[in-house]
């Protein structure tokens, strides 16, 4: 089995309902590295400027990021745009203490060059959202209070 880490966005403001990591540890997860190297750039301050704005509560504007809660087989996919630079990730509750946080896992870089999403990234990405290491690298983060009790979609 493969061996994925999960790496939690720092350099952010103080949050305490949602959070965003990384998860690495496979060629195919470049949304980490990705990130990484726009640092310091007009697009990675933008990244962070949505992502901040993400982490306070904000469910919008769909120009800066989104899920996709109407498309029923993608509905716990979600994204972080800026011009033709996509983060796509999965959100899920991995505190069975508190069900209100919400997490988003950040997995795949695409370059976006057509008006909708292509339907293959996103199942790359939900494979990894069902992928039982992306589940464990989560668990290491937020291990489960009780016996039994394993994180939510």
């Amino acid at each position: 089995m493969l061996s994925l880490t999960l790496r939690l966005l720092t350099g952010c403001r103080p949050f305490t309902r949602r959070g965003i990591g990384f998860l690495d540890g496979h060629k195919e997860l470049d949304a980490g590295s990705t990130f990484d190297q726009l640092e310091g750039t007009q697009h990675g301050r933008f990244f962070r400027s949505s992502m901040d704005q993400w982490l306070d509560g904000a469910n919008g504007p769909d120009s800066r990021f989104h899920n996709f809660k109407n498309d029923s087989e993608f509905r716990e996919l979600f994204v972080f745009k800026c011009d033709k630079h996509r983060l796509y990730g999965f959100l899920c509750h991995p505190k069975d203490d508190d069900a209100r946080f919400q997490l988003c896992i950040l997995c795949i870089y695409a370059a976006k060059l057509k008006h909708q999403s292509d339907r293959a990234e996103l199942k790359r990405v939900d494979d990894w959202r069902k992928h039982l290491g992306a589940r464990a690298a989560i668990a290491v983060k937020y291990p489960p209070k009780s016996k039994g009790n394993q994180w939510k979609n």
